[in-house]
């Protein structure tokens, strides 16, 4: 059963009580500071509309992880245990980039409705990839919702995306920003694989890319991971 790292409620609650308190303090300061009406106006709806691209950039704040401990960190490394969940994957014979948009819209369509019983699956970060363990093509996942069980989830209609559960794992895992290209997942593989190595570490499987925002968000706000599982 996948468990969440982060609800987003709170979250959300979180934040549209300061989108709108916020803005009304700006606004009324601004009014009683200029005497003005009009002004105060003005400054609360530019506060109000700086909110809402704050939340557009952020949108990986309100939005479910999967659960984890952090086992311990290790110079740039993170040891996480995850706890089981649920993935959808579909593999796709393609280079990364390719296959990070086409798995992702695959995957989306089964999340939005293209199910056995038409529901709506809610959407989780990170978006995940890895390479296939024959070389040729990648894996793209979604982590299920929390609290959702294989027996709780819809039939793909797509015969290429397949429902799976995954066990406890642990994991290292290195952080980063920036974009999301064969580049920097090369770049910062090699030096995952050199931390892991260094830190006496056993790998087991293929590095995945983990992805915790959309592409609309500004390269230097994104929260990038590359992941290796540990034996």
């Amino acid at each position: 059963m996948t468990q969440p790292k982060l609800r987003r409620r709170p979250r959300e609650l979180a934040f549209v009580a300061g989108a709108l308190g916020v803005p009304l303090g700006v606004g009324s300061a601004v009014s009683a500071l200029t005497g003005s009406r009009r002004a105060g106006l003005i400054a609360g709806g530019a506060t109000l509309a700086l909110a809402g691209a704050l939340r557009w950039q952020l949108q990986r704040w309100f939005t479910d992880q999967p659960a984890y401990e952090v086992e311990r960190r290790i110079g740039g490394l993170e040891i996480r245990r995850y706890a089981p969940r649920v993935e959808a994957r579909t593999w796709i014979g393609a280079s990364f980039e390719q296959a990070l948009d086409q798995g992702f819209r695959r995957l989306a369509g089964y999340i939005f409705g293209g199910n056995a019983d038409r529901q709506r699956v809610a959407m989780t970060a990170p978006v995940a990839s890895r390479e296939a363990d024959t070389g040729a093509g990648r894996f793209v996942m979604f982590t299920m919702p929390p609290g959702k069980t294989l027996a709780d989830l819809p039939r793909p209609d797509d015969p290429n995306v397949e429902l799976r559960e995954i066990p406890t794992r642990r994991i290292a895992v290195l952080r980063f920003r920036g974009r999301y290209t064969a580049d920097q997942l090369e770049t910062h593989t090699r030096r995952l694989r050199q931390l892991v190595a260094d830190a006496g570490l056993v790998a087991t499987g293929e590095p995945v890319f983990a992805g915790y925002d959309p592409p609309m968000t500004l390269p230097f706000l994104r929260r990038v991971e590359v992941w290796q599982e540990l034996a």
